[in-house]
Formats: C-alpha cells, sequence, structure tokens
C-alpha cells in the first residue's frame, strides 16, 4: 500500500512524507516544484508535475498502487490570493477537484486534507473551537473551505473518506 503525498517537497509535505516512510509506509511524492524542493523529499519517490493532470495522477496510482493519499499541493500566501485570486481558485480549488475526481475514478478513497484554520477567519472566541462559524475573510481561505465541501459531496457520491485537518501556522525545525 502506497501514501500519496502532494506538495510532498514543500515544508509541511516534506516532513509528512518522511515520517510516513519512518512509520512503515511506501510513499511516492507529486509536486511542481514551483514551491518545493527535491532535496527535501530526499529517497522518497518523486513524480514532478501538477495535481491538475488526471492522466498522470492515474499513472501514479497505478504504477504505485495508491491507496491513500495526503493532500498539500496549495498556493498559501493570503495577500497573494487577494491580488490574484484567479491563481488560487484554478490551482487550489479546480486543481483539487481534477486530482479528487482522478483519484476517485482510480478507486482510491481515503485522502487526508490540509485546510486551514484561516477559514475561521478573526474567531470571536480564543482559543479557537472546531465548531466556530467559518468566516473567509481571503481568497486563500475561502479556497480552502470549498474543497472542504467538495470531499464533504465526493463523500456523498462517491464514498470517499477525507478529513481536512484546519491547523495553523506551521514552524519548527527538522534533523531528517
Amino acid at each position: 500500500m502506497t501514501v500519496l503525498v502532494t506538495g510532498g517537497a514543500g515544508y509541511i509535505g516534506s516532513i509528512t512524507s518522511r515520517a510516513l516512510k519512518r512509520s512503515g509506509r511506501h510513499v511516492v511524492v507529486l509536486d511542481t516544484l514551483e514551491n518545493g524542493h527535491q532535496k527535501a523529499v530526499e529517497d522518497i519517490d518523486l513524480v514532478v508535475g501538477d495535481i491538475a493532470d488526471q492522466r498522470l495522477i492515474g499513472q501514479i496510482v497505478s504504477k504505485y498502487n495508491v491507496e491513500e493519499v495526503v493532500h498539500f499541493a496549495a498556493y498559501k500566501a493570503v495577500g497573494e490570493s487577494m491580488s490574484n485570486p484567479n491563481k488560487y481558485f484554478a490551482n487550489n480549488v479546480t486543481g483539487s477537484q481534477r486530482l479528487i475526481e482522478a483519484l476517485t475514478t482510480a478507486g482510491v478513497n481515503r485522502m487526508v486534507f490540509s485546510s486551514s484554520a484561516a477559514v475561521y477567519g478573526t474567531p470571536e472566541h480564543v482559543p479557537v473551537s472546531e465548531t466556530a462559524p467559518v468566516r473567509c475573510e481571503s481568497v486563500y481561505a475561502e479556497t480552502k473551505h470549498m474543497i472542504e465541501r467538495v470531499l464533504h459531496w465526493y463523500s456523498i457520491t462517491h464514498d470517499l473518506q477525507s478529513v481536512s485537518l484546519r491547523y495553523f501556522n506551521a514552524a519548527g525545525a527538522s534533523n531528517d
């Protein structure tokens, strides 16, 4: 069984990929290397490509026997999302939807989605509860929420099992 990690050459994706590998899982990374780094992938199989390339996704699933996906591939700069919303809608929403469609077509039905606490906007209460209302204040946040909703509907229409992680800023260091 293989886990596909999209955006696996980025900061969070590469650390997750290495942790999955250390736990005994077979991992394959898909990344455009636009913002990621090949060096961060280390000795994990890397496919350079785009999440919107449905043919490529099908080939990866078949070649590596992918059964699960951790989806990190997204643009993430809030300010840029406001000045260039098309870039964010095209990649974060359309690209993710094409990825999800290709995966479900290929029979993959488990996904972890890297969402964002940005979907809460400026919270009324701190600490923020998972039940806090969604109040997107940027295109970036809206794209994350939109994919959460897409995943919800794919769970109903395609039996896709998913979880969306709404974490805050990731920071740290790694000796990996």
